[in-house]
């Protein structure tokens, strides 16, 4: 177990056995390059007295190999807080211009790098990352810590090697508890660790050596996050979405989210199965820890609701708080405040509430629990309906009997009714009977003087044309009479025969204008229409008067109809016209 080291300018490079003493290397200063597997020390008196006491107490001492190794050429005193490229910048500086004329070599430009990372972190420090990529191995744990790039977006991130070796990972689990150390490692979780920050030259990688973690900061973390959630979804109010809904009283079709061959889906459904559960579950397969749960278990919620389900439960086997950090997202979160169905969590966390667990509609701690809350909505639905049909059936024969009695009197209030409103109608018939008795007699009475003004003024017509007639007749005669007095005078042998013949002719003119007179009074009485109308006729008037035949009429065409009491207004629909006798006989 002999430990060697060599003495630079500015460092002492110490090789060997050295894992036994890694704590004093740390107090120095230290830092280990796993690259190199040689730990650097700053180059001090106190720090080269020590150094050397150590190597001579376990056989070791000044490195002969490391005293032959290539010295780095004007190596210059570089602060702590210079970067890389200073030291290089110096150095070049103070070469001769021949010998810049050759350029530097990548091994002397990572050796350099080397150095300068080592002065600017000369101790362990702590580093904020998440975990990705994490991969375990015998020799120790792999994995790389990530954070956000500065202006860039959210998916856009820097990454850095981290290596935790199988005796550091030892001790960590000493110090922090085995448990405690798988929860911190896993891939997406933020973790405070502890590390020793080194070049590996063959790559030109920066790569850091994990020495601690710190467990209050990834549980602060995740803790201050799902607060922050909680927060916000109280501020919308999404928390009480999923409680508001009404679980059904007879849940026959179930949807199932857990994962396949799980031994919570196994519980769930027996548990169904031995107290003869009568409806169907349909089970969703999902992820139920890692990444691909937040979209396993959001699309088996939309899956199930379109399949009809009564409701849902989402459940799995219990956990640490790490492994249930899944379920304290946004994204199932709001998936299951969004469902339109009651959401049922049995997570498996006794000490802890998860997020889905707080705002989904019910929540127990185990699927078996959950299993006999589905069951007992059955037996409290069977409850309720035997109590219901209990005061059903005494509420019924107590309004059977309250019925009976409603119905006599309703039948005696009903028999008053009926007779009021059967002598209400009478006086309303006998009413509408005056009413209408006197509307005809003062109809009658107006068409009965409408008539005797027409035959009145027929009447005067008709003397009036008489009495033209007989003045006619009259002045006829006198003519007749005088033309016929010179023939007479002419003739007087035949007086009596002329005499004869004008009386005659004057008669037979008398007859014929009385029978004309006679001719015009059947006429005006056979084109008066009130009779037909009295009988239900009307004539049809159009725009151009009355309307003799269907020629004149066309389809929309608004006519107008007489009756007594009255003018209809009428619009035309259509003419059907009557075949001719020619189409008859043919």
């Amino acid at each position: 177990m002999s430990v060697y080291f060599h003495q630079e300018e500015q460092h002492i490079l110490v090789q060997g056995k050295t894992y036994p003493y890694r704590d004093l290397m740390r107090t120095l200063g230290g830092q280990y390059q796993a690259a190199d597997k040689i730990w650097l020390l700053p180059s001090t008196p106190e720090n080269l007295e020590r150094i050397t006491e150590l190597c001579r107490s376990v056989g070791g001492g000044r490195s002969k190999a490391a005293t032959q190794s290539p010295k780095l050429e004007n190596e210059t005193p570089v602060a702590s807080s210079s970067a890389p490229a200073s030291v290089t910048e110096r150095a070049t500086q103070e070469k001769p211009l021949d010998s810049l004329a050759d350029g530097m070599t990548i091994s002397e430009l990572m050796q350099k790098t080397q150095l300068a990372i080592a002065q600017a972190y000369p101790r362990s420090i702590w580093v904020l990352g998440e975990i990705q990529n994490l991969k375990l191995h015998a020799s120790g744990t792999y994995f790389q810590l990530a954070d956000i790039k500065e202006g860039a977006s959210k998916s856009a991130t820097m990454t850095v090697n981290a290596t935790l070796w199988r005796s550091q990972y030892a001790d960590l689990e000493r110090k922090l508890g085995a448990s405690t150390l798988r929860e911190l490692l896993q891939d997406g979780m933020r973790v405070r660790v502890l590390v020793d920050v080194s070049l590996y030259k063959d790559r030109g990688q920066i790569s850091l050596q994990v020495q601690s973690l710190d467990p209050n900061f990834t549980k602060g973390s995740l803790a201050l996050a799902r607060e922050k959630l909680l927060r916000e979804l109280r501020a919308k109010g999404i928390d009480r979405l999923n409680k508001s809904l009404k679980v059904p009283a007879f849940p026959f079709h179930v949807g199932l989210i857990s994962a396949p061959d799980s031994r919570a889906r196994s519980d769930f459904l027996d548990q169904l199965q031995v107290y003869g559960f009568p409806g169907h579950v349909s089970f969703y397969a999902a992820q139920m820890q890692g990444e691909k749960t937040l979209d396993d278990v959001v699309k088996g919620l939309q899956h199930l609701t379109q399949q009809g389900c009564d409701l849902i439960v989402v459940t799995r086997g219990g956990g640490s708080a790490a492994d249930l950090r899944w379920f304290d997202s946004p994204e199932i979160a709001y998936a299951i405040a969004q469902c339109p169905l009651p959401v049922i969590a049995a997570i498996g966390h006794h000490e802890d509430v998860c997020i889905a667990e707080e705002i989904c509609f019910q929540r127990e701690k185990t699927p078996t629990a959950a299993a006999d809350f589905i069951l007992s909505l059955f037996q409290r639905t069977r409850e309720r309906l035997e109590q219901l049909s209990l005061g059903l059936s005494r509420s019924l024969q107590e309004r059977m009997r309250l019925l009976d009695h409603v119905l006599f009197h309703a039948r005696e209030r009903l028999l008053y009714a009926s007779q009021q409103v059967l002598h209400g109608y009478r006086e309303q018939i006998r009413v509408a009977d005056n009413q209408l008795d006197t509307k005809s007699q003062r109809r009658l009475l107006e068409a009965q003087n409408d008539l005797m003004h027409l035959r009145n003024d027929l009447h005067q017509r008709l003397n009036f044309r008489w009495q033209n007639l007989e003045n006619r007749r009259s002045q006829l005669a006198q003519v007749l009479y005088t033309a016929a007095l010179q023939p007479i005078l002419r003739r007087r042998h035949a007086p009596e025969q002329l005499g004869q013949q004008l009386q005659a002719s004057s008669e037979r003119r008398l007859y014929q204008e009385k029978e004309k007179l006679y001719q015009w009074e059947r006429t005006l009485v056979q084109r008066d229409p009130k009779p037909w109308m009295a009988e239900g006729w009307t004539q049809l008037i159009g725009p151009k008067g009355r309307i003799l035949s269907i020629e004149t009429l066309t389809p929309g065409m608004k006519l107008k109809a007489p009756i007594l009491d009255g003018l209809l207004h009428l619009s035309l629909d259509a003419i059907e016209k009557k075949p001719s006798h020619a189409t008859k006989d043919t």
